[in-house]
């Protein structure tokens, strides 16, 4: 939990505070705050005054200093799943921001330990669930026997089909039928 918890607080640190997502080109104003350069570009043409968004300092001049490092930063997270627009990353519960590390076998889906614990679940309780490690070898031995299935039943089909052309048939005649049947027709070799 320490790391997740460590995961979000990076993903809090590089994220800039006018649009919420990890910063894209961040700049420094004089006060120290960071934003995205087109953040702040945006925040100032509103302003006839420049001054941060964050603590309203003055920023005379439009003095912005690039920070190669944070942007550096901002991608390496960005790369990780730690996006904070995200929400989540790819195996972790979106409530709780825990590994999931069970399966429902009634809901088909994959909860984290806070999910099943919790008192929500209270009628999800009857539900059987597994480790996704036991899940997973049951899924694969499971779509094994079907792959051995259908390999068998394709030799089958391959055996019993003919291996010469069938003959050509003549038409010798016709049983004509009433209602919804249709014409029954003879055929001779």
């Amino acid at each position: 939990m320490a790391g997740r918890e460590q995961d979000q607080s990076l993903a809090e640190d590089l994220t800039c505070p006018v649009c919420l997502d990890l910063f894209n080109d961040p700049v420094s104003l004089v006060c120290g705050h960071y934003f995205c350069r087109s953040c702040i570009a945006g925040c100032w043409e509103r302003q006839e005054a420049h001054s941060c968004p964050e603590c309203r300092r003055a920023c005379p001049g439009r003095e912005l200093r690039a920070s190669r490092p944070l942007a550096n930063l901002s991608e390496r997270a960005r790369n990780l799943s730690l996006d904070p627009k995200r929400g989540e990353r790819e195996h972790c519960c979106g409530d709780h921001r825990e590994e999931l590390k069970l399966f429902g076998e009634t809901d088909k889906k994959l909860i984290c330990l806070m999910c099943f614990f919790s008192p929500e679940r209270q009628n999800h309780k009857s539900h059987s669930v597994m480790s996704v490690d036991k899940a997973t070898l049951f899924s694969e031995l499971n779509l094994s026997k079907k792959r051995k299935f259908l390999r068998e039943s394709k030799l089958l089909c391959d055996r019993s089909r003919p291996t010469v052309s069938p003959p050509s048939w003549k038409v010798v005649g016709f049983i004509p039928t009433t209602g919804s049947q249709s014409c029954f027709s003879l055929f001779t070799m």
